[in-house]
């Protein structure tokens, strides 16, 4: 009879083992296997992947120099931004002045014309009174022509005459304006003192005829006269055409009767009263030109400030 005992332990001893682990090593072609580590100097990587010496020393240099270059050239960018902000600003400021002061400056010279009509029309020795009003135009007087060229033509390449010429005219004309009104003023003193000078002049010659006529007594022949030069003086105080009315009568009564000293102090206060007339019509003539150049200078300012303001974006 087969012996069953050492087969069934047999059986068992092999389900056994079929039930331990198995262990199975796979190949791993991810693995890296560090067998030491190496240092890599310069020296020794590839010759053609090394820069040479010149481009290791250039290198930064130009990195450097570029990094220059760029922070000035936005430097100066943004400094002629600014230059080019500020001369345009120049530009405006002298155009708004122009339009600012012309309204003043107008009134100004209708006051100069003004004086001359009322020269023309007055029959007074004594001078006409006048009121300079204030004008504004001085604020401008110590602008240079650099200043003026560098704001109204460097940002512009068109018409080059035509701004020069219009520059030329805003510069000369505000020195005008800057000087006209010290004009008016010396010219006005010069006939004031001059009127006033005739009017003592006149005094001291019809108090010299008084003392005469006063001293020939009642019923002389000029008697009647001086009366009715007296009379009509009342409603025509220091009236010149008035003097040389009765001025003649009395001239041609000395000159029949051979009065050589009253015809002498009669014809000294005619050659006064006729160089009053003179006088009031030469500042006549002189105010009146005076009027007509800051007439003619407000316009080519007028002029001038407009076409800077029409071509501002000509460039």
């Amino acid at each position: 009879m087969p012996d069953t005992s050492n087969q069934t332990t047999s059986s068992n001893t092999a389900v056994f083992d079929s039930m331990q682990p198995v262990t199975v090593v796979l190949d791993d072609t991810s693995a890296v296997t560090v067998t030491g580590t190496t240092v890599v100097s310069v020296s020794d990587m590839p010759k053609e992947n090394q820069p040479n010496g010149w481009l290791q020393l250039l290198l930064p240099i130009a990195i450097t120099l570029l990094v220059v270059f760029v922070e000035k050239w936005v430097t100066l960018y943004y400094e002629r931004k600014d230059d080019r902000e500020a001369r345009k600003r120049y530009r405006e400021f002298v155009l708004d002045w122009i339009e600012k002061i012309s309204p003043i400056e107008k009134v100004f010279c209708q006051s100069v014309h003004d004086l001359a009509g009322t020269i023309k029309t007055s029959d007074n020795m004594q001078p006409v009174p006048y009121a300079m009003p204030l004008t504004l135009h001085d604020k401008l007087k110590d602008i240079s022509v650099e200043q003026m060229t560098n704001a109204f033509l460097r940002d512009f390449k068109e018409d080059k005459d035509k701004r020069y010429a219009n520059m030329y005219n805003i510069i000369s004309n505000l020195e005008f304006l800057s000087k006209i009104s010290n004009g008016v003023k010396e010219s006005y003193d010069t006939y004031n003192k001059q009127s006033f000078a005739l009017c003592q002049e006149w005094n001291e010659a019809y108090v010299a005829f008084v003392q005469r006529f006063e001293r020939l007594g009642e019923g002389n022949s000029y008697e009647t006269i001086v009366a009715q030069w007296r009379i009509e003086l009342i409603t025509k105080t220091n009236s010149v055409k008035v003097h040389l009315k009765y001025l003649d009568q009395l001239d041609t009564v000395a000159f029949r009767i051979k009065d050589y000293d009253t015809l002498s102090l009669v014809n000294r206060m005619h050659l006064i009263a006729k160089q009053s007339e003179a006088t009031g019509a030469g500042y006549v003539k002189v105010f009146s030109n005076i009027a007509s150049s800051i007439d003619d200078t407000l316009n080519t300012l007028s002029a001038a400030e407009q076409y800077f303001r029409a071509n501002e974006t000509s460039k």
